[in-house]
């Protein structure tokens, strides 16, 4: 998680994504994005980066904006190609174009050939149809938008904490990683009835293993990452439409 806090609210806000990602996932680093120039083989070693700044101005912090330039070399050589990626904002103002930021860092992770995740948490309603202030209160969903108050006198956290830890295990849980994946088989086949057969192979495995296991924490089980890949992995293999197993999908 890389990320640009001014006043120490994005900072929090990463925190607590770090939080809901280590319920699944221990490896999980939190870097400054100084730090993060510092130490950038870190990031050549992550299989995700989540990206995170404040909305200065309707767009990224300049210090969080020095970082981004300071991956040249890096998109020059397409090193984070096929890594995952994800978005975070907080301001003080419920709109103040944060989604303008979301948009700067899914661009930015767009030229470095990263496969997005956005926010995946849809906001939830009481019974007379008035949406509650959590999950999702912003109803953001390309990446995950926080509001803090503006208040100079004292600190005070801000709002949607909850959806930041959500966001976290959604971002950890290999699930939205291997459903990329199959989206993408979908997408690059254009209807060809081979990458069609794969995608929906894959889902169907997905499927399968939500409903009868094996489960990360979040979803109240005890598998790893690596448990939930192989059983999707194996699921795959036992579905597989026979007439894809003779047929590359690259000539």
């Amino acid at each position: 998680i890389v990320y640009h806090s001014g006043y120490g609210h994005t900072k929090v806000v990463a925190e607590r994504i770090l939080q809901g990602a280590s319920h699944i996932i221990p490896d999980v680093n939190l870097l400054t994005s100084k730090k993060a120039i510092e130490q950038n083989h870190l990031l050549q070693e992550a299989d995700t980066i989540v990206f995170g700044s404040p909305t200065y101005f309707g767009n990224v912090s300049a210090e969080f904006k020095l970082f981004m330039e300071s991956t040249g070399s890096v998109w020059a050589q397409q090193r984070w190609k096929n890594k995952l990626a994800a978005g975070f904002t907080n301001s003080s103002s419920r709109n103040g174009d944060k989604l303008n930021t979301l948009t700067n860092l899914s661009l930015f992770a767009a030229q470095h050939g990263m496969l997005w995740i956005p926010l995946g948490i849809l906001p939830q309603y009481d019974a007379a149809g008035k949406q509650l202030p959590e999950p999702n209160g912003m109803a953001s969903y390309l990446g995950l938008m926080t509001l803090s108050n503006n208040s100079h006198a004292e600190f005070h956290e801000p709002a949607d904490l909850l959806t930041a830890e959500l966001f976290g295990q959604h971002i950890a849980n290999p699930i939205a990683m291997i459903w990329s994946g199959a989206l993408m088989l979908d997408f690059i086949g254009q209807g060809d009835p081979t990458w069609k057969a794969a995608h929906d192979s894959i889902l169907a495995a997905i499927e399968t293993v939500l409903q009868e296991g094996p489960r990360t924490p979040d979803l109240g089980g005890k598998a790893s990452t690596s448990d939930i890949g192989k059983a999707v992995a194996e699921c795959v293999r036992t579905q597989w439409l026979p007439d894809c197993e003779s047929t590359p999908l690259i000539a």
